[in-house]
């Protein structure tokens, strides 16, 4: 979508969801307004199937007409498929169908004016008693219909969807890095601990353990050079062993990192 379409269709989701337009975080927002920011991220990108889990939970009666008039629109005007699962049983009446579902088996699937006629009901909530009645008194509980007959298997070919799910993996590694790259600069606290972290390891490291000693007492006891010591010995000029001794003890001693105690 382009940015000015996006910004459009904010502006009319916030204006039906009753919700200011504002700098806040929504982490600052209240549980109702939080709930209902995540509603707009859903209906944002206008998408062909939409499954909303108690859109209309927490929400005062005007604006939850106003959802569900919004919800009849995307059906009715642009072919929008419309899951819901809720326990607001009574305003599933705009609906174009319910299936009512207990322990994980779909017990009946039909429009709601079909359902109030078959069991002579004023109320959907009636309906749904019954239902839930039959199935605590029945021992062997069997579907109304098979998943067969529901839900018919995904046939595609892989190879058709091949450049387009690329396509797709792109745009979505594409806004996870945005997305990635607002939340670090929103906070900038946890964006300093995440480049001074390393920083700070390899300090303490080479601090610690990572530079070359010095001023080492290193004692030494040569019985090569017998009772003489080495500070006439000026060069090596033979393979002597208090040559190679001596030549030896003031390479340590030119260093300057080792201090001998003969």
């Amino acid at each position: 979508m382009e940015h000015s379409a996006i910004e459009s269709r904010v502006d009319n989701l916030l204006h039906l969801l009753d919700l200011e337009k504002s700098t806040h975080y929504i982490n600052n927002l209240s549980g109702g307004q939080q709930r209902r920011a995540s509603f707009i991220v859903a209906l944002l990108h206008e998408p062909s199937i939409l499954i909303l889990d108690e859109p209309t939970v927490g929400v005062d009666p005007v604006l939850r007409a106003s959802i569900w008039k919004h919800l009849r629109d995307l059906v009715d005007t642009q072919g929008t498929t419309v899951i819901i699962t809720t326990h607001y049983i009574e305003e599933m009446r705009q609906a174009n169908t319910i299936g009512i579902m207990r322990n994980g088996v779909l017990m009946t699937e039909e429009s709601p004016t079909t359902l109030l006629e078959m069991h002579n009901a004023t109320m959907l909530e009636d309906v749904v008693l019954k239902y839930c009645l039959k199935d605590m008194n029945q021992t062997d509980i069997k579907s109304s219909r098979e998943a067969s007959e529901i839900i018919d298997p995904l046939m595609y070919s892989h190879d058709d969807n091949t450049k387009s799910s690329q396509t797709r993996s792109v745009h979505r590694i594409r806004a996870l890095t945005v997305k990635n790259v607002i939340v670090l600069m929103r906070n900038i606290g946890f964006l300093f601990f995440t480049f001074a972290t390393p920083s700070l390891i390899v300090a303490i490291f080479c601090f610690a353990i990572g530079s070359n000693p010095s001023d080492l007492g290193i004692g030494i006891l040569n019985n090569e050079i017998g009772g003489g010591d080495c500070t006439k010995f000026t060069e090596l000029k033979s393979c002597e062993p208090i040559q190679l001794s001596c030549a030896f003890f003031n390479s340590l001693e030119a260093d300057r990192k080792f201090t001998l105690v003969l």
